[in-house]
């Protein structure tokens, strides 16, 4: 039962993620803006941190959408719970 609760979660998590990419479709990127002397400010970093880990996990789901999520190695499954509870 456990197994079943937590498959559901995750295609939930999923179906939430795929509707958030579908809306951004088009959107424009931008680089971060760098301050006279190359520094990156902590905004910037924490940008730059979150788009990291949203291209992370979108491989992830990406891999599950072509393969299934038994194509996962448990320590993909790991990252995978970590970042949609992170992102979300």
């Amino acid at each position: 039962m456990d197994f079943l609760v937590y498959i559901v979660a995750i295609a939930a998590i999923i179906g939430v993620i795929i509707y958030k990419r579908k809306n951004r479709i088009g959107t424009p990127t931008t680089k971060p803006d760098v301050k006279e002397g190359g520094d990156i400010t902590i905004d910037d970093r924490f940008n730059i941190s979150k788009k990291s880990e949203e291209e992370q996990l979108n491989a992830l789901l990406d891999k599950i959408a072509k393969r299934g999520i038994n194509s996962l190695s448990k320590l993909e499954k790991e990252r995978l719970d970590y970042l949609s509870k992170k992102l979300n």
